[in-house]
């Protein structure tokens, strides 16, 4: 448990739990590094998706606009 979360709980609370910070007694606290590697590549992944995402759409766009003034 963290603060106070039990993560092995059902799913009632409809909410879910990432421990960052995790307080110790003795000490300030600690942080959790696997969360935050795994954050980090998610937000990397989810970025370098719109990103890819949007320069094909730019892509279209530029090869629609020259389709179409050709025609004219």
């Amino acid at each position: 448990e963290s603060y106070d979360i039990d993560l092995f709980a059902d799913n009632l609370p409809g909410y879910l739990g990432v421990a960052f910070w995790i307080p110790i007694e003795s000490r300030k606290g600690e942080l959790c590094m696997q969360a935050l590697y795994a954050m980090s590549a998610l937000v990397t992944i989810v970025s370098a998706s719109v990103v890819i995402i949007i320069f094909c759409i730019v892509q279209i766009m530029r090869e629609t606009a020259i389709i179409i003034i050709l025609r004219i």
